[in-house]
């Protein structure tokens, strides 16, 4: 037993020595270093929100402009399915029932625009059998306000 005491406090003396080697090893950051780096921090996370702001507004943008794109693509469809058609005398070649469902089905077409101007200008064209005055306001309202989609 006289040898136990001895080896107990070597192990002692040794966990000892190496709490404090460890304790003494540990890295340690500056109230300085670790101040800058909180700074750098704020400041990203800064960077991060405003990023996140400007790609919103850029989604945003990129529905808005698609939207526009379809109501400019919807109107070139109506011009070139209506004006070349009378531009080219196809229209004069039509029966009157012929001609009677080529504006049936593209009053469709103008009514799922949306456009209240446009489906009245159409209903006046109807309404007036498709007078050659009707038919210039109309093609007309179409051609000025294709450009104003786009802006």
């Amino acid at each position: 037993m006289k040898n136990e005491k001895p080896l107990i406090g070597v192990v002692f003396l040794s966990i000892v020595l190496t709490s404090l080697i460890a304790v003494s090893c540990a890295a340690t950051v500056s109230q300085e270093d670790y101040d800058k780096l909180a700074a750098e921090l704020s400041a990203a996370q800064s960077q991060v929100e405003a990023l996140q702001s400007d790609l919103e507004s850029a989604q945003s943008r990129i529905a808005l402009l698609e939207e526009k794109m379809a109501w400019a693509k919807a109107q070139a469809d109506i011009i070139s399915g209506l004006f070349v058609p009378a531009l080219t005398g196809e229209l004069n070649e039509m029966t009157a029932a012929e001609s009677t469902r080529f504006f049936l089905e593209w009053r469709d077409q103008v009514e799922a625009s949306g456009d209240i101007l446009l489906k009245d200008k159409f209903q006046a064209l109807m309404d007036a059998e498709f007078a050659n005055e009707g038919m210039m306001d109309f093609f007309l309202y179409l051609f000025e306000n294709l450009p104003k989609t786009l802006e």
